[in-house]
């Protein structure tokens, strides 16, 4: 019993230092029926679903709430076209008291790029145009929902306050901003100078309802940054209230100053993201419905359009009791390209899912450590660059005690897809040969 027990912790320490062909691992050494085998099942039952609708928001949840929006507009090959449409609010953090003779030169809406940008920005440079509206009526929050917002919440808009336009390049986005309408900056400006009676008077810092300047929400009831149709790009920008406000540029006996309105109630803040399939997937207006590998000859899954991946996982293969599990791992070969537009996200989520594709949890190896795939690169054969899932204590678990039933249904995510308030992602993941379990068995006997 001893030597078959070093004869497996000495293969396993082999598999563990070696990345190569496992079948090989030890042959030389070994004289008698002792091997590692491996056994390659084809996951077949493989398909794109669409969440109907996912979370853009942090509801009443402050202190995890979004840190960037995103606005642009983006035609994809797969995906289709994503419009994305920030919507948020501004307001006084301090009243300044403004001299009579104080003169508005002008007012701007400020942004800061956070560093994300997905869209052809090497071959097809466009240039890419905003619209800047005020809206019209502020957003309900609905309580029975944690007060949520949904990427497919309507958005109320007025009067147009300005646009701007810009090629994507960082050095271009540093200066962006909009110049906001003379006659609206006048009216607000005119406002501060000019304190009214309390019944009118927007700048009343007293708090009324869930927030301070309570009368200004009313009266200036948030903005949205709506893309131009023929744009080609989408950005994050920061969501925070020193890179995200609207500015008063004024000067008193010629001396220039400027007064900010910064970002204010979180809860109110959210990403409309529309997304119009191709014709492959358009059939995909409900969750519960699927395109499977078989028809679309490709699955994929995406940030911010709500796309997955869902797969049948295989049962745990039924050795006898002279064989062990001692690595497996769920291979997905991307469709893959350097300088895509649209790249490739670093990892995957796992989450279990059942048959009307409703997330029921994470795929978890053992009770600490969830199932994540990984993106392995090779650089000098970009066509053996894959994901890998190790799955290998999930499927010894199964084998251990093989479920009657048929294998887990699961659901893979591009991390940060709106189901969480720590950022977003438009990272795709597409998927033209079918996904292969790979497990790798020592036989000792």
């Amino acid at each position: 019993m001893l030597r078959i027990i070093a004869f497996i912790s000495g293969l396993i320490c082999l598999v563990c230092a070696c990345n190569n062909d496992l079948a090989t691992i030890g042959q030389e050494m070994i004289n008698n029926n002792n091997y590692i085998g491996e056994e390659s099942i084809t996951i077949s039952n493989t398909a794109t679903i669409k969440a109907d609708s996912f979370i853009t928001s942090c509801g009443l949840h402050p202190s995890e709430y979004i840190t960037q929006l995103v606005m642009g507009k983006y035609e994809d090959e797969y995906s289709g076209t994503t419009v994305a449409t920030p919507c948020f609010q501004v307001a006084p953090s301090t009243v300044l008291t403004l001299p009579n003779n104080a003169v508005l030169d002008s007012m701007t809406l400020n942004f800061t790029y956070a560093g994300n940008l997905w869209g052809d920005t090497l071959y097809n440079v466009k240039l890419q145009k905003f619209d800047l509206y005020q809206l019209k009526e502020f957003p309900e929050l609905n309580y029975d929902d944690d007060a949520f917002y949904y990427n497919t919440q309507p958005i109320n808009k007025g009067k147009l306050l300005a646009s701007t336009e810009f090629y994507p390049f960082r050095s271009n986005l540093a200066k962006a901003h909009f110049k906001i309408d003379q006659e609206v900056g006048e009216d607000l400006f005119e406002r501060m100078m000019y304190r009214r009676n309390k019944e009118d008077d927007i700048y009343d810092s007293g708090t009324t309802g869930n927030f301070s300047y309570y009368n200004f929400l009313q009266y200036f009831k948030g903005l949205a940054i709506v893309a131009h149709p023929d744009n080609n790009c989408l950005m994050t920008i920061h969501a925070l209230s020193d890179s995200l406000y609207m500015q008063f540029h004024y000067s008193v006996n010629g001396t220039s100053s400027t007064l900010r309105f910064p970002l204010t109630q979180k809860e109110y803040q959210y990403n409309q993201i529309i997304n119009t399939p191709t014709t492959t997937f358009q059939s995909l207006t409900d969750q519960e419905q699927e395109v499977t590998f078989e028809e679309a000859k490709v699955a994929f899954t995406q940030g911010l359009c709500g796309y997955m991946t869902k797969l049948t996982l295989p049962e745990a293969p039924r050795y006898d009791k002279y064989m062990t599990i001692i690595k497996a791992q769920l291979e997905i070969k991307p469709d893959f390209m350097y300088n895509n537009p649209i790249a490739p996200p670093n990892t995957i989520n796992v989450y279990t899912t059942n048959d009307l594709n409703e997330f029921t949890g994470l795929l978890y190896n053992n009770s600490k450590s969830t199932v994540t795939g990984v993106l392995v690169k090779n650089d000098q054969n970009t066509d053996d660059t894959r994901y890998i899932f190790d799955m290998t204590e999930y499927y010894q678990n199964l084998s251990a005690a093989p479920p009657t039933n048929q294998g887990q249904q699961i659901l893979l995510s591009v991390p940060n897809d709106g189901y969480s308030s720590k950022g977003i992602s438009f990272d795709q993941m597409v998927i033209l040969e079918a996904p292969i379990l790979r497990v790798y068995y020592a036989k000792y006997k």
